[in-house]
């Protein structure tokens, strides 16, 4: 179950009966100039292995997380509240990537170290 999910569940059932919805967005790591220097000089490195974790295998844009948002504030999603809505590209195995990113980095550094 993602996280927030709970809350969101919540505040749909109190404010829904005022026909009030709620949901969330969980994104995954979105890219933007501030991923890239979370990344530092690594960061061509970390967006691989990131996108190489997701169904879709590319990068999440900020417009992806926007057309997502715009979908739930519209009419076509009227009957959609209390959800929590993973905008990943099927990043479901993420933390598979992470695992694979560190082992990655440790071989990095026992190759610099041998030199």
């Amino acid at each position: 179950m993602l996280e927030g999910n709970g809350l969101t569940r919540g505040l749909a059932r109190e404010l829904g009966c005022d026909n009030t919805r709620v949901n969330n967005i969980a994104p995954s790591a979105v890219l933007t100039e501030g991923t890239r220097e979370f990344f530092g000089e690594k960061d061509e490195r970390a967006l691989e292995v990131i996108a190489g974790g997701s169904a879709i295998r590319r990068n999440l844009h900020p417009k992806d997380v926007c057309d997502s948002m715009l979908w739930l504030v519209s009419e076509q999603s009227a009957f959609v509240i209390g959800q929590t809505i993973a905008v990943d590209g099927g990043t479901v195995m993420l933390q598979r990537a992470e695992r694979w990113f560190r082992r990655a980095q440790r071989y990095d550094s026992q190759r610099l170290r041998r030199r």
